[in-house]
């Protein structure tokens, strides 16, 4: 049983005051896990529980039916081995109205149960889906128009100077391409289910925001992005060292091919180790530097070309490619701009989450 926190269904069932807590990946036996809790509650000889005592919530209806199913089923076959228990027989026939249901139902028996109190009509429901999305994008809206206004600057010449100068129209704008006129609400609206999923809900934009501004103030290769991206061209350029120095001892069979491979060969193997020395001096510029420094060259001419010549072609063209796509083009921006772009998108998480 994974106490892991993750997207998919939790449950949780308090017995006599003990609380199970059950969360783990769809499909990994969490409705068994459940089930089977609670019929050796029901069962037991010494302590039997009630079922009118047990609460069991749901994320979904589909789980917290089965359940009862299931539930049905291990009961019926208990009271077949035990037909005189008037324990098991009394807790089959309370299970329909058995506290197992979904969070929302549960809590809506509470408000319901004292909707006085909260100043409620006592015919109050919950909305379904195709009234909540209306609503919400009512609220998104009227909340876009109240941003626009409070950040749009006091002295301005013209509308252009308006927008241009409004710092929450500006972090909008980096939502939205220019073909996604009047796509702003739905996707923000989008932006709050998604970050509400997460455990700690929309306050991980505010912690994305304070680590951003952070991280734009130190080395780029020590920040958490700087260490993924050294990883990746770790293993990149290890794997190419690896094969060059192969192709390097294969060569050395055919002298001729060897006189001719080997000054771009060399300055291949080369290249790599310096990219590798890079990586462990930590410096995102001399990581660029040396990154730009590829020779990119003229494959040697070869008539009979040996199965290590062509292997050695073939390697050098994916590398050529790899280099330009998965390194040079991955550190076109200089540190600086890079700090910059980690502080525009701290502001940009930092406005979502306002």
């Amino acid at each position: 049983m994974s106490r892991q926190w993750t997207a998919s269904q939790e449950a949780a069932m308090s017995i006599r005051g003990k609380t199970l807590l059950v969360s783990a990946a769809a499909g990994s036996g969490k409705t068994s896990v459940l089930t089977e809790r609670i019929i050796r509650s029901l069962t037991d000889r010494e302590h039997p529980a009630d079922l009118s005592r047990i609460l069991v919530v749901t994320f979904t209806r589909a789980a917290a039916a089965e359940l009862k199913a299931r539930i049905a089923v291990a009961l019926t076959e208990a009271l077949a081995e035990d037909p005189q228990n008037k324990h098991l027989s009394k807790q089959l026939l309370s299970l329909g109205s058995a506290q197992i249901s979904t969070i929302d139902s549960f809590f809506q028996k509470i408000v319901r149960a004292n909707f006085e109190q909260l100043g409620l009509p006592a015919t109050f429901r919950i909305a379904d889906e195709a009234e909540i999305l209306p609503l919400s994008s009512e609220i998104m809206g009227a909340l876009l128009e109240e941003f626009y206004q409070k950040y749009a600057p006091e002295k301005v010449s013209t509308s252009l100077e308006r927008i241009e100068q409004n710092a929450f129209a500006h972090a909008m704008d980096h939502l939205l391409s220019n073909r996604s006129n009047g796509k702003l609400i739905p996707l923000l609206c989008d932006f709050y289910e998604l970050f509400s999923s997460y455990p700690e809900g929309i306050w991980i934009l505010r912690r994305c925001a304070d680590r951003l501004q952070a991280d734009a103030k130190g080395e780029f290769m020590s920040t958490q992005y700087g260490r993924a991206l050294a990883d990746y061209l770790r293993d990149l350029f290890q794997g190419y060292l690896a094969e060059l120095n192969e192709l390097q001892s294969s060569l050395f069979a055919d002298p001729d091919a060897y006189a001719k491979c080997s000054g771009i060969l060399g300055t291949d193997i080369d290249y790599c180790t310096a990219m590798l020395e890079a990586l462990r001096e930590g410096s995102y510029e001399r990581l660029r530097c040396v990154a730009n420094s590829f020779i990119v060259g003229r494959f040697p001419i070869i008539k009979e070309k040996s199965a290590a010549v062509i292997r050695y072609r073939d390697v050098r063209a994916i590398m050529r490619k790899d280099i330009a796509a998965k390194v040079q083009e991955k550190l076109a921006w200089s540190e600086e701009h890079v700090r910059l772009h980690l502080q525009m998108t701290a502001s940009l998480c930092a406005t979502l989450h306002e």
